[in-house]
């Protein structure tokens, strides 16, 4: 029962992508399979006073809020610093997350596009969390807009 709803669950393909800037602009890119990404569409309030959904009013900035849930079982959470293995996967604030297989990221011109607000999907990680049960890690959520 619990692999069948795990499988149910944890069944999508991302791309995260963490960038260094110094001595110059790179990219780390890396695919994730079997885990749970939700994104929704958000906005701010526009020069009317309302809040929409979905579409732009005149001053309003559209983009998006995403969840990633990474169930741990069988793979090692490691830092960026750290080379990435087999069942290995990096989570770090500031990361950018695209759902799917997404392209790698050579520029900086590139990063720069990759926004939530530009980019359908995109969400900018702004906070990690693990969960743990006992000592072992069981699932690391990254939140972000």
């Amino acid at each position: 029962m619990e692999n069948g709803v795990l499988a149910a669950l944890f069944d999508q393909t991302v791309t995260v992508y963490h960038p260094t800037f110094v001595p110059q602009f790179s990219c780390r890119r890396q695919v994730l399979t079997g885990v749970s990404y939700q994104w929704s569409r958000t906005s701010s309030l526009g020069t009317l006073g309302k809040s929409r959904t979905g579409r732009a009013l005149m001053g309003e900035s559209l983009g998006g809020e995403g969840c990633l849930r990474i169930y741990c079982r069988g793979r090692t959470f490691q830092s960026w610093e750290d080379p990435a293995g087999e069942n290995t996967f990096s989570l770090a604030l500031g990361d950018k997350i695209l759902p799917g297989e997404g392209p790698e990221i050579l520029t900086r011109d590139q990063w720069d596009a990759l926004v939530p607000a530009l980019a359908e999907g995109v969400t900018a990680v702004r906070r990690i969390t693990p969960y743990q049960l006992g000592s072992r890690l069981i699932l690391v959520e990254g939140k972000g807009e």
